[in-house]
């Protein structure tokens, strides 16, 4: 008797089958009468879902015109800046700066403008991805705490969300990244075999597996780790991500050898 508001929301995280089947669907149902749908999709991503099979070139005109006809009103998201999603960012991060430790005025230190204004604002577009860098943030540095710089550990939280398998090279090829400290002739070896003379430039490209999300995840690996810029560490301020102990900290979660997680 009353009016129905029927919600399908991430319509475009399915595979392209399911998207088709979902449309299907809404379309035989459409003109049901008191019954309206609500969809949530990335328009890009369902009109090429619906134009598969399309001759070659005309997969997404074939899969807009589909979308024409299911979708009577279409109401694209307003455009978010990038100081936008900083100011939410920040706004987040001011609520868990206590629980977390961080500085007073933490959008201030010096450390933390160079990450966000030369290497960060490009590569967070959306609202999602701002929380999934808050939400992986919080954890990691409730596991690390003090002992690894903050501003650091956000950056690594970036490479977590956005290139898994850089961040499994950063796990498994330690080797690219650090100098080891521990005198171990083997991996000395290993160390000067993969850093030696060679470009930076080229080693930052094996450090960054597949080229993941390629300028922003490189520009985040440049600023954790100098040596892929030919810069030298710099030791002005303590427990950088690129010193040995630190690095092998973050590794390993915040758990030392021997050590069992809870």
């Amino acid at each position: 008797d009353g009016p129905v508001v029927v919600l399908i929301d991430e319509l475009d995280r399915v595979e392209d089958g399911e998207i088709r089947a979902m449309a299907q669907l809404v379309r035989a149902v459409l003109d049901f009468p008191n019954i309206s749908f609500l969809l949530a999709y990335d328009a890009e991503r369902v009109a090429q879902a619906l134009g598969h099979g399309a001759p070659d070139g005309q997969e997404m005109e074939r899969g807009r015109a589909y979308l024409e006809k299911i979708v009577q009103l279409q109401i694209p998201l307003p455009a978010l800046t990038a100081d936008e999603i900083w100011k939410f960012i920040e706004a987040d991060l001011a609520t868990i700066r206590e629980e977390l430790g961080l500085p007073v005025a933490f959008s201030d230190d010096e450390l933390y403008r160079e990450l966000v204004d030369g290497h960060l604002r490009d590569g967070i577009d959306t609202l999602r991805d701002a929380k999934r860098l808050l939400g992986t943030y919080h954890v990691v540095r409730s596991m690390v705490r003090q002992e690894v710089d903050w501003v650091d550990l956000l950056a690594y939280a970036f490479l977590l969300v956005n290139a898994p398998r850089t961040v499994e090279n950063i796990r498994t090829q330690h080797h690219l990244f650090v100098i080891p400290e521990d005198g171990s002739p083997s991996r000395a070896l290993k160390y000067a075999k993969h850093r030696g003379d060679r470009d930076p430039a080229e080693r930052l490209s094996e450090a960054n597996a597949g080229g993941e999300q390629h300028e922003a995840v490189q520009s985040v690996l440049t600023f954790l780790f100098p040596m892929f810029s030919g810069q030298p560490a710099t030791t002005e301020r303590p427990n950088r991500l690129c010193a040995p102990l630190q690095f092998g900290l973050v590794r390993r979660l915040g758990l030392s050898s021997g050590d069992y997680s809870r």
